[in-house]
C-alpha cells in the first residue's frame, strides 16, 4: 500500500488564529490538504525536540532562554524517538494509514532543564 507520513507539530490543528512559531501554524494547512487530496496518511504531531535545548534555538552563550514562564512545563522528546515512532507508520501501513499520532516523552519546566543541562555540564546555569 503506498501512503504518505507526514511529521505535523503537537497540536497544530489548534492554533490556526494564535499567534505561534510560524513553524507550527504552517503544519495545520498542509494537514488540511492531504486530507483534502484523500491521501493515505499518517500525521504525526511530535512535540518540541530535545535537541533544541542545546541549539542556539534554547541555549544561547551558555543561557537558557524561552518563551515560557520558568515553571510552565514543556513536553519534549528526543529526534531519534521521533524516528522510532515513525518506523512502524511506514513499514506497517494497514495499522497506521489515517491515525494522527502526537509522540512526546518528557515534560520539564524550563527551570528544571536548566537544573538538568547544568548537571551535565558541571556547572550552574543562570
Amino acid at each position: 500500500m503506498g501512503h504518505f507520513v507526514f511529521t505535523s507539530a503537537a497540536e497544530a490543528d489548534r492554533h490556526p488564529e494564535e499567534k505561534v512559531p510560524v513553524n507550527l501554524v504552517s503544519k495545520w494547512p498542509f494537514e488540511w490538504h492531504i486530507a483534502a487530496l484523500g491521501l493515505p496518511a499518517v500525521i504525526l504531531r511530535p512535540v518540541s525536540f530535545m535537541e533544541n535545548i542545546t541549539g542556539g534555538y534554547v541555549l544561547r552563550n551558555g543561557t537558557p532562554f524561552t518563551g515560557l514562564a520558568p515553571e510552565v512545563p514543556q513536553q519534549i522528546m528526543a529526534v531519534d524517538d521521533v524516528g522510532a515512532v515513525a518506523a512502524p507508520a511506514f513499514s506497517r501501513p494497514a495499522e497506521w494509514v489515517g491515525r494522527k499520532v502526537s509522540p512526546a516523552g518528557d515534560e520539564l519546566a524550563p527551570v528544571r532543564t536548566a537544573v538538568a543541562i547544568g548537571k551535565v555540564l558541571g556547572m550552574p546555569l543562570p
